[in-house]
């Protein structure tokens, strides 16, 4: 397990300004459950996504497939499904992997992201 500060460190790195922050407004497809894939480069460590009206789901290194539903009062781990979700009208931050590539040019992690909704806009910071 974890010790708490390195829980707390990992944690601030997510607000550390890097200066070298991108951002991107996204409309995801007019088709909706459609999986939108994006690179990110190896040399930034972190995303943020905001989505203002739709929920989304997301996923780091795998590709959603559907949202897992269930009406059980008993579920099993298999009923889940890969992804986070990025709640509508709030941030979701996450850190990435460490990257093994050797140039930033080398994108060889990516993000998915999956809505219900067609048209979903939403707002993609990588840093």
């Amino acid at each position: 397990m974890a010790s708490r500060n390195n829980l707390n460190a990992k944690h601030d790195e997510s607000f550390e300004d890097t200066g070298k922050e991108k951002s991107i407004q996204i409309t995801l497809s007019a088709t909706p459950e459609t999986v939108t894939t994006i690179s990110i480069p190896s040399d930034y460590k972190g995303f943020r996504i905001y989505s203002a009206n739709d929920n989304v789901i997301f996923a780091v290194n795998a590709t959603v497939v559907a949202v897992g539903t269930s009406s059980a009062t008993t579920i099993a781990s298999s009923a889940f499904t890969v992804g986070g979700v990025a709640l509508s009208g709030q941030w979701e931050t996450r850190l990435l992997p460490p990257s093994t590539k050797q140039k930033s040019t080398d994108a060889e992690r990516y993000i998915t992201l999956y809505s219900l909704v067609a048209s979903t806009v939403l707002t993609l910071e990588i840093f």
